[in-house]
């Protein structure tokens, strides 16, 4: 297989074909592996890696469906990044002695037929393992400064905006030189 992690101890050539792959062992033997084999292969080995060290699982068709799912999912949050077609929603954050809204937190929601299904938690996890966290990052914080200019063109000055982020965006130079671009940044 071409991954990190191999199924066979054989030195030989991978060639692809129509039908499957071929290796081509030193033997001179052929053996054909059906692609199919080795994405069930991969689900089952990803799925023992995630439990732990030292551990196996068997391919079972509980992981195609769940493996299916997420493919589906992850084409529909690509589909939504691309479009552009999520929006935040802010709920207040409230001092309790005054009651007063010192904050608004900055909360992304996704449309669709199968992400408005699932938590924003399911979303945004899915959004990391597919790399388009920092995209998303970067389009909240700038919704989120031009929300609040417009709140402080409408009188509302002593307003803060919360936005929730992850370490691995903000270890990314690349994500934090997006925000620092973004106009209106300057109103955090």
């Amino acid at each position: 297989r071409g991954g990190g992690d191999g199924y066979v101890g054989l030195d030989a050539v991978v060639r692809a074909e129509p039908d499957g792959y071929t290796l081509l062992a030193t033997s001179g033997s052929r053996i054909m592996i059906a692609p199919h084999i080795v994405r069930r292969a991969d689900l089952a080995l990803y799925k023992a890696k995630s439990a732990g060290r030292n551990g196996f699982h068997y391919f079972t068709d509980e992981l195609d469906r769940i493996a299916r799912k997420r493919r589906m999912d992850s084409d529909e949050l690509r589909k939504v990044v691309n479009q552009g077609s999520f929006w935040l929603v802010y709920q207040p954050i409230v001092e309790s002695s005054t009651g007063r809204a010192t904050a608004m937190e900055a909360l992304i929601r996704f449309p669709g037929p199968i992400l408005s299904n699932y938590s924003v938690d399911y979303a945004i996890d899915l959004a990391r393992e597919i790399g388009l966290i920092s995209e998303i990052g970067v389009w909240v914080f700038g919704e989120a400064c031009t929300q609040l200019k417009k709140w402080k063109d409408a009188g509302i000055v002593d307003l803060r905006i919360c936005i929730n982020t992850c370490a691995k965006e903000l270890l990314n130079e690349g994500y934090l030189a997006s925000l620092a671009e973004l106009p209106g940044i300057e109103n955090f």
